[in-house]
């Protein structure tokens, strides 16, 4: 659930608990439940397995493909398509369209860095392999290795910019331009962080003691808060993610259609195992293999 829409939650139960009291009190054990969501935005998290994440040239190399056409077979699909900026980098959609309808609708895009699992299944475990997932599904983008390593090569702009990014001009091994072309992806990604809301204003003046900052947060949301940590919504919603980072039902049906069936997060653990792209194969660039801990663990299920 994304950060706004729990907010409007604490707003919500609040309503329905209000009464004529001014101010609200806050207990220390209070004040170290509610520092525990913030601050606001946490510390930019590098993924050892993207030797590129971070980079200001990967980033711009990143945003240029994200809008890129020529990734699809069909040459008219892009990211930017299924998540776009003015729509919280979703669709809007039911379901999402690449080039048919798909099964599950688009996800956002924001805060998307700070994740360790990716897509609705948890099938990707880094966000470089998600992104090269739309890229080679028949259903969306349908395109693979050869053709993206081909536009990395034959279009001087992108030449360029792969160069800048990766510090040489773009190789002969297809599958590794392609990775490439994923990692550079995710660095853009990795910037797309949620501004701050009033609850983390609110946040830190509750642990700095403001009053006079602490005051210009409605009453309402402050009692819903209370009501948020009594209930203890934080069991699953915690940290400034407000979220586990794990998986819920998202309403999908067991059956999407007659004879075909959604394999929800099972089948995203055997797709993960099956990978080449996932963090225990040798595009990544960890050499620890130490952020494959989680990958290695659920493919050992």
């Amino acid at each position: 659930m994304r950060r706004g829409l729990l907010f409007l939650l604490l707003t919500l139960l609040a309503t329905a608990h209000a009464n004529a009291e001014a101010t609200v009190d806050w207990t220390p054990e209070e004040v170290r439940a509610v520092a525990a969501h913030g601050p606001w935005p946490p510390a930019p998290v590098a993924d050892p397995s993207n030797r590129v994440s971070g980079n200001p040239a990967a980033i711009a190399l990143g945003r240029r493909l994200f809008d890129e056409p020529r990734l699809s077979s069909s040459r008219m699909v892009t990211c930017g398509d299924c998540h776009q900026a003015g729509r919280d980098w979703r669709d809007g959609r039911k379901r999402a369209f690449g080039l048919v309808e798909l099964d599950r609708r688009t996800p956002t895009l924001w805060n998307v860095g700070y994740q360790h699992w990716f897509g609705w299944d948890g099938a990707a475990d880094s966000l470089w392999m998600q992104s090269l997932r739309p890229i080679l599904d028949p259903k969306e983008m349908a395109s693979g290795a050869p053709a993206v390593a081909k536009l990395l090569r034959e279009d001087k702009g992108l030449a360029c910019g792969y160069e800048r990014a990766f510090g040489a001009p773009p190789g002969a091994d297809d599958e590794t331009l392609l990775v490439d072309a994923g990692k550079a992806l995710a660095a853009f990604q990795q910037t797309l962080v949620t501004p701050r809301t009033p609850f983390d204003d609110f946040r830190d003046a509750l642990v700095a003691g403001d009053r006079d900052v602490l005051r210009r947060y409605p009453v309402e949301a402050q009692r819903g808060l209370k009501i948020f940590l009594r209930g203890n919504c934080a069991a699953c919603h915690f940290g400034p993610l407000f979220s586990n980072g794990e998986f819920g039902d998202t309403g999908t049906p067991f059956f999407v259609r007659p004879g075909e069936i959604d394999s929800g997060r099972h089948g995203g653990i055997a797709r993960l195992k099956a990978s080449p792209f996932n963090r225990l194969g040798r595009h990544s660039d960890d050499p620890s293999g130490a952020s494959a801990t989680r990958t290695r663990t659920s493919s050992a299920r």
